[in-house]
């Protein structure tokens, strides 16, 4: 119809442009009028005939009847003066959306075989190129480009991020401009840039818009919310994915804990999360660097082929005094871009000064002699030793059973560690025992206190002295003693080998082969029910099960280290003294590192202060005293603009440390402060989340959102091999008409009266053949 219209008016189609038809007429009536009228018309036609004509075929009768019917139509349409109303459309609009962020010139591999090399992985040649590159040759390449074929068929409308028009009269033009522009923009307004382009399209609503991007959107409105406007407008979006299929490689380094203020000369052991992402390599480096004159201190090669994340834990010695600047950082893995999360920097801060330990026995039993002559013997410990039973005056004053302090607790409390071996409840009076559990949990500035439990040790008369409130047995506890026959081996457990003094070697493997050849000990006590907060660090096995013999716990900021034996002097024998001496200096110079902490305070901190969107943030808090530092988990407040606010629980996150951390995710844009409520509200932090995230922090091809705002608007995603498939999968869209001209009538066509002669000519010549005249 649209073709014989066409002929009768004499238009054809130009260039982008075509016709579409309009037939409109002036009848009177009704048109459920008209059709009764016509349907009775024809019945009464056909019964005249039927009445008329019986001596004719039935199928004479029918050709009658329709050459009398398209007549009597052919007046009626004459009669109801009925023109075609021409209206010249444009060709259906199109909009191309190329990224010309910095992402784009990420390049990543392709890989394509040789043609004289056979095909098997190992012979594959591997090459790189940039996604810009990928994305010209998809448009204008000379083999797969696909704008002339768009140009073909639509009005093409191309533009940059941010709607900015790519100007050109034809391909050509087009084409010499895209070669010559490069990827240069500092961030990705994806979802901004496609709410500008259908808003300048809107007198004109575009068949469907194609986006070659690699996906990522990190600046203005998200590519679900411009797809949800799209989605709105009837608006289908077509991706061309840019960029390899496997995601950008990424290691980071995450979660770094340290003490940041030990003594000179002190073994740091600092442990942090390496977290890799899509990497291809087996093994990386991980370095701990003096950034003062960039020496590197430790160097550890890791296997990365295991999981995701895993814990990196490496030991030190600080080099010198003071301030020292710390960078622990990994190496770039293969083809990875985003380089500023591979390393962290801290501050540590190294004491040059004795520690003063109080060494303080009932009777000289081989654990005091031999502890006695190792820690007398080291140079960076200054002890004091106090033997009960060689005491002239102890007999005669019982109240002042300590000589060293003659009734004054501020030279006890001025010691950094206090050892007690093997020490029986009477000893004692109550105000001795007070001085001494106080040192750990009412002293402002508290020490260590290890506590060795030997055969002249009884759980049920300590628990009745002030010391039972500071060690790591529950009150109710029923302790009893464990002599075995033969020598049970004492091994570290999991917290335990994240203590400084329980590795004895350079790393975990090399510390259980030490453990594994000290020699066993005979005699320990059964300590059944431990505080909650306390860690056991090492445990016996024995023949009838395996039981705790070093518990850890902290009583506010102070350090208590229980011992369940006297027996660890029996790991001096044949060539273990140096396994002996290292285990004890590092346990006295870790036990001693709450004197360093600043007097009064927790310390609430993040790993950094100013984050992108979509980061990790780990919050870290140290040092918190009382009794909310007793367990394994603290709530501090969590505030974003001074508006709202949340509860974020904190986990214990070792024992050598009074640390507590949690990571949070998926933080909005905003300015963030976290504190701890109550008595300790003046412990907080600060911290900031900016958005946009920077440009090449995350280049992985957002497949995912991509996927997702096609499948929310009606379109698709493509990969920039499969080009060929989107003109034919781009729906063919409405032409929009651009002028409408003059009426053309049709009822005074020469062509409708010459029908109409014609038809009741046909019916006068077989009516006469017929014999019907």
């Amino acid at each position: 119809m649209k073709r014989l219209i066409q002929w009768i008016v004499g238009e054809n189609l130009t260039g982008d442009q075509e016709y579409i038809y309009e037939i409109a007429g002036g009848w009177p009536w009704p048109v459920w009028v008209t059709v009764v009228l016509v349907a009775v018309c024809l019945a009464v036609l056909w019964g005249w005939y039927y009445r008329r004509t019986s001596d004719l075929k039935k199928y004479q009768r029918i050709i009658l009847v329709v050459l009398r019917t398209g007549g009597t139509l052919a007046i009626v349409a004459m009669l109801a003066q009925w023109v075609v109303i021409p209206q010249r459309t444009s060709r259906p609009l199109i909009g191309i959306i190329l990224d010309d962020s910095m992402s784009m010139s990420v390049e990543d591999e392709t890989v394509g075989n040789t043609a004289a090399a056979p095909e098997s992985s190992s012979d594959r040649e591997k090459r790189t190129r940039s996604r810009w590159a990928a994305a010209v040759d998809a448009l204008v390449g000379s083999n797969r480009g696909v704008l002339n074929s768009l140009i073909g068929q639509y009005r093409v409308r191309m533009y940059f991020l941010n709607d900015i028009p790519l100007e050109g009269n034809n391909t050509v033009e087009m084409a010499t401009r895209l070669k010559d522009a490069r990827p240069q923009r500092p961030s990705t307004p994806l979802g901004r840039s496609i709410l500008h382009v259908m808003d300048r399209l809107r007198g004109a609503a575009p068949a469907a818009l194609v986006v070659l991007t690699d996906g990522v959107s990190n600046d203005g409105p998200s590519l679900a919310d411009a797809a949800e406007e799209a989605a709105r407008q009837f608006i289908p979006i077509f991706f061309v994915a840019v960029g390899a299929e496997g995601r950008r490689p990424d290691v980071s380094v995450e979660n770094w804990v340290m003490e940041d203020r030990v003594f000179a000369g002190d073994t740091v052991v600092v442990r942090a999360d390496i977290v890799t992402k899509h990497v291809r390599d087996k093994y990386l480096s991980v370095r701990l660097i003096d950034e003062s004159n960039k020496n590197v201190l430790v160097e550890k090669k890791i296997d990365i082929t295991k999981t995701e994340r895993q814990e990196v834990s490496m030991a030190f010695r600080p080099p010198g005094v003071g301030e020292i600047v710390l960078r622990l950082e990994c190496q770039p893995a293969s083809g990875e871009v985003a380089l500023e999360n591979n390393s962290q920097t801290r501050i540590l801060w190294v004491e040059k000064r004795a520690i003063k330990v109080l060494l303080i026995a009932s009777t000289p039993g081989f654990e005091y002699r031999f502890l006695q002559n190792c820690l007398g013997r080291e140079n960076s410990i200054r002890l004091r030793s106090v033997l009960l039973s060689a005491d002239p005056e102890f007999e005669g004053d019982s109240d002042n059973g300590l000589q060293l302090i003659r009734g004054a607790r501020d030279e006890v409390w001025a010691q950094d560690v206090i050892i007690l071996v093997d020490l029986p409840a009477t000893v004692f009076p109550p105000r001795v025992w007070e001085d001494l559990a106080g040192f750990v949990d009412r002293n402002e500035n508290p020490g260590g206190l290890v506590v060795i439990a030997g055969q002249n040790w009884r759980w049920e008369a300590i628990a009745l002295t002030p010391l039972g409130r500071v060690l790591p047995v529950s009150s109710g506890s029923a302790v009893g003693s464990i002599v075995a026959d033969s020598p049970c081996r004492v091994m570290p457990t999991d917290d335990g080998w994240r203590v400084p003094w329980l590795l004895l070697g350079m790393t975990e493997d090399e510390s259980r082969r030490i453990w594994s050849r000290l020699p066993g000990i005979y005699f320990f006590h059964d300590i059944k029910d431990i505080k909650p907060g306390a860690r056991v660090l090492a445990t016996v096995q024995s023949n009838q099960g395996q039981y705790p013999v070093s518990i850890f716990s902290y009583v506010g900021r102070g350090r208590v280290l229980f011992h369940t034996t006297d027996e660890t002097w029996r790991w001096r024998k044949v060539n273990n003294l140096i396994w002996y001496r290292q285990f004890w200096i590092e346990l006295v110079r870790s036990m001693a590192r709450s004197k360093l902490d600043t007097p009064g305070g927790a310390i609430l901190s993040t790993d950094r202060k100013i984050y992108s969107m979509g980061d990790s943030v780990w919050i870290t808090l140290q040092g918190l005293s009382g009794q909310s530092g007793m367990g394994g988990e603290v709530s501090i407040w969590l505030g974003q603009d001074g508006k709202s606010r949340r509860q974020v629980t904190l986990r214990r996150r070792s024992p050598e440390a009074n640390t507590f951390q949690a990571v949070l995710q998926d933080l909005v844009p905003g300015e963030y402060v976290a504190w701890l409520a109550g008595e300790h509200e003046s412990v907080r932090t600060s911290f900031t989340v900016l958005s946009p995230k920077k440009e090449m922090e995350q280049t992985d091809v957002a497949w995912e959102d991509m996927e997702s705002a096609a499948r929310r608007t009606g379109g698709r995603v493509f990969r920039t091999d499969q080009i060929d498939y989107l003109v034919q999968s781009l729906p063919a869209g409405k032409a929009r008409p651009v002028e409408i001209l003059p009426p053309i009538t049709l009822w005074n066509q020469p062509l409708v009266l010459t029908f109409i002669i014609g038809l009741f000519t046909i019916e006068w010549i077989l009516r006469k053949l017929w014999g019907l005249l």
